[in-house]
């Protein structure tokens, strides 16, 4: 089973060899990594030069980062696409094992507990995120690290490319499109996937124009009446 994992990127090669690093050293060998570099090409550059021929680098500038990761998809060739961003990284090298295994027993969602890494220059802050994830919940909140996604290829030929409209939202629409074909969400329930928290992603950054755009895009597709939340929010309203 080749697992086709998808990296968007965006002008932060340091950031990138972490993640790289954190898939070339997985104990399941069978896959590609397609690296799609949304910005000046640092990050291609890092790709190639790393003489990996699982690694597959694209320059494919400034059109942003949901395009990427379609045009990361058009391009693979495996039965499983894995998302994996570029400020991410895999904490287990047991980790693809574990979604192959699951993948093997049949089609599904396939996600994963993980760590919430807050980053302060070099001080760093670990919190477990392992939030229920249902058909139900899921419609109020997005309880999925989108790096913790794995699924079937066939799910883009059955549904389509990311919705490229609703922007930072995509996999939280991505995964209401596949519950309401009737897949399962199967959950592996140890944490293995590292979310970073930085002041130069848009995980750290809740408001701000764009963002309330595409999330009222979203809910109006989906015909939904929420508030936004990321995923530090949703810890801490666990917590109180």
């Amino acid at each position: 089973m080749l697992i086709s994992i998808i990296t968007p990127t965006f002008n932060r090669p340091e950031r990138l060899a972490k993640t790289i690093a954190s898939l070339r050293g997985q104990t399941y060998s069978y896959w590609e990594h397609i690296i799609v570099d949304d910005g000046d090409g640092q990050g291609k550059y890092l790709a190639d030069s790393l003489g990996d021929s699982r690694i597959r680098a694209f320059q494919n500038p400034k059109k942003g980062q949901t395009p990427a990761r379609n045009f990361a998809i058009t391009e693979s060739k495996g039965e499983v696409i894995a998302l994996l961003d570029d400020d991410d990284w895999f904490d287990d090298p047991f980790h693809l094992e574990k979604i192959a295994l699951l993948l093997n027993h049949g089609p599904a969602l396939v996600h994963r507990y993980g760590w919430i890494v807050r980053e302060d220059g070099d001080k760093r802050d670990w919190q477990v995120f392992n939030l229920p994830a249902s058909a139900e919940s899921l419609r109020k909140d997005n309880s999925i690290l989108t790096s913790s996604m794995a699924y079937p290829k066939a799910f883009h030929e059955e549904l389509g490319l990311f919705d490229e409209v609703i922007g930072g939202y995509f996999d939280w629409d991505w995964i209401i499109r596949v519950l309401d074909a009737g897949h399962p969400i199967k959950t592996i329930e140890s944490p293995g996937v590292c979310y970073a928290v930085h002041g130069g992603n848009g995980s750290s950054q809740v408001h701000g124009e764009r963002r309330t755009r595409s999330f009222q895009a979203f809910c109006k597709k989906h015909g939904l009446e929420l508030e936004i939340k990321n995923h530090e929010v949703l810890l801490e309203e666990k917590t109180s």
